[in-house]
């Protein structure tokens, strides 16, 4: 059991981040294993979230319906991936030492001999979207907002972006929402219960069944826990930001991205659009920055969302006090 010190693992990430829940299909069919071993760790948020940016890019978002997903090598933390997969290793060890049975150990070790090339950095590019719980954080202003000139977009859901989406050259991307995690030791603590989950779970297949072999089966599972949980861990000097992440996946390098100038350079963005290029981003709130002078941020905001098409009483002013330098 994990700890009830760690504010994650005291709601055990809502549930398995709030409402998750694992297969329960009796064993029998070789077919039906992977869907028995795997956990749903899909979040479902509390909506609305809040993309903080600035002027340029909001006008961009609203007219195109388009999120635009940044390479995570290039945001604050190019270690995040990397710290993440250094504590999923040291989970895979200590599971390897308790294990129970020669399937179960063998395929331990092969989740570890194999992991540095199936690990998350090692075998997909990740583009994060940031989202927020916050819709009026100074901070975020600073940084994100424009430095109080942009705007904050509370989303109200996202039920236009697939979880899959057909790239341009017929492979997949992968769409997931993460919450992000700011402490290693509660992070460690999730990993170890979601992998407990899948261990024991197999060790019930296997009591059961005469055709279930552990290294065909567990290793795939393991590495689905780590692909899901990794993107998730974040800095804890980054906690007052409460963000919840839209993570694209995608395999190899052979797909075509954009690219935009940043402070970091020339970066590597992909556009996420929703299948049906009419339908609008679902906007519950449009807050005006507090950089921004109220009576026209206002009256500019609410022409603009009238204009294209959502109801003018979404529009809010910030309430914070603040003069940009």
């Amino acid at each position: 059991m994990t700890s009830g010190k760690c504010e994650a693992s005291q709601q055990k990430i809502d549930a398995i981040i709030m409402g998750g829940h694992c297969t329960s299909d009796s064993a029998g069919e070789t077919k039906d294993y992977e869907n028995q071993l795997y956990c749903n760790l899909s979040p479902t948020p509390r909506w609305p979230l809040y993309h903080y940016t600035d002027v340029d890019s909001a006008l961009s978002i609203l007219q195109t319906n388009e999120l635009w997903a940044t390479d995570a090598m290039y945001l604050n933390d190019a270690n995040e991936l990397t710290n993440g997969e250094k504590i999923m290793r040291e989970v895979f060890i200590e599971l390897l030492a308790g294990a129970e049975s020669d399937g179960e150990r063998e395929a331990l070790t092969k989740v570890i001999e194999e992991y540095p090339k199936r690990c998350p950095s090692a075998v997909q590019h990740h583009y994060f979207v940031s989202l927020s719980e916050k819709d009026d954080s100074l901070s975020q202003w600073r940084a994100y907002g424009g430095n109080g000139m942009g705007y904050s977009l509370g989303i109200s859901d996202l039920p236009l972006i697939p979880r899959h989406w057909p790239d341009t050259i017929g492979r997949e991307i992968g769409v997931q929402i993460v919450k992000c995690i700011y402490d290693h030791r509660c992070f460690r603590e999730i990993v170890l219960e979601d992998l407990n989950n899948v261990i024991s779970r197999a060790r019930k297949i296997a009591r059961s069944s005469t055709v279930f072999r552990w290294t065909e089966f567990v290793p795939n599972a393991v590495l689905h826990v780590a692909h899901t949980r990794v993107p998730a861990l974040k800095d804890s000097g980054f906690r007052e930001e409460a963000e919840w992440r839209l993570v694209v996946t995608i395999d190899g390098e052979t797909r075509p991205v954009d690219f935009r100038a940043t402070k970091r350079g020339l970066t590597p963005f992909v556009k996420i659009r929703a299948n049906e290029p009419e339908s609008l981003i679902q906007l519950e709130r449009f807050v005006v920055g507090p950089g921004q002078d109220k009576h026209l941020g206002f009256r500019s905001a609410r022409l603009l969302v009238s204009q294209l098409g959502y109801d003018r009483s979404i529009v809010k002013l910030s309430s914070l006090p603040y003069r940009p330098h």
